[in-house]
């Protein structure tokens, strides 16, 4: 899904959208390692590495949805052994 790099970086909570538009405009924002100047600029969420000063933001809701097998067998053995 296409979706812009200031909407994507608030809703991942790195920081309000005028705060990761200054990031983005700082360049402290990269998207497939390339350096991205333009808070309007599009990624694709399915697809794209993004990082601000170095570190991955993920989006965790797939993190969850992925975790979620594990979870509940764990929440069923725990039940099972009481």
């Amino acid at each position: 899904m296409l979706i812009r790099l200031d909407k994507y970086l608030a809703d991942m909570q790195v920081g309000t959208r005028s705060e990761v538009k200054e990031l983005i405009r700082k360049k402290r924002v990269t998207v497939n390692d390339n350096i991205v100047t333009k808070p309007e600029s599009k990624i694709n969420t399915d697809g794209d590495s993004v990082n601000v000063d170095g570190n991955a933001i993920m989006n965790m809701s797939i993190l969850c949805l992925t975790s979620l097998p594990v979870l509940f067998r764990q929440l069923m053995t725990i039940h099972v052994q009481q």
